[in-house]
């Protein structure tokens, strides 16, 4: 049901009676400034980004070909369709603003769900990236690592030495 309680607190679906990769698929959520949640970083897919859905036997992907900005009375992109589609908006603006962000992709392909069995151990969070010399691919990790730890070393005999030295 799409209602203000769903749409603040996640991606509603406005027609669930139909089905994932057939007609058009609509999300919708609210635009909740200054919360990088939700579809409020749709402004960012450019035609030809990847979006994808699944039901956990099929994952539907899709090419987005639409992201404008349209006014809220422009309800036609809520209409069904003959191709695979997905439609994805969003408030666009402050409180009650008659803008809504729409981004449309078209379904280019369907793969079988495969469930991760062991997430993936990383060093990183999500969104986090390498910098330096371990993001080099070309610097060898191992001999990097090591240089690292002996810097280290040293510097704790460096600290230890300046306040021995002291006394």
């Amino acid at each position: 049901m799409v209602n203000n309680a769903t749409l603040s607190t996640g991606v509603a679906r406005y027609f669930p009676d139909r089905k994932m990769g057939q007609g058009n698929n609509v999300y919708a959520a609210h635009n909740l400034i200054g919360a990088d949640i939700l579809l409020n970083r749709t402004a960012d897919l450019r035609k030809g980004d990847e979006v994808t859905q699944t039901d956990f036997r099929h994952v539907y992907h899709y090419r987005v070909v639409y992201n404008r900005v349209i006014r809220e009375t422009e309800t036609t992109v809520l209409n069904q369709t003959s191709e695979g589609r997905i439609t994805l908006i969003h408030c666009e603006g402050p409180l009650n603003t008659p803008f809504r962000r729409v981004v449309i992709g078209r379904l280019s392909k369907v793969t079988a769900y495969h469930a991760v069995k062991e997430p993936r151990r990383t060093w990183l969070r999500t969104g986090q990236r390498v910098t330096g010399v371990l993001a080099n691919s070309r610097v060898n990790r191992p001999l990097a690592v090591a240089v690292l730890a002996v810097f280290v070393l040293l510097l704790g005999y460096a600290y230890r030495g300046f306040y021995n030295s002291r006394r």
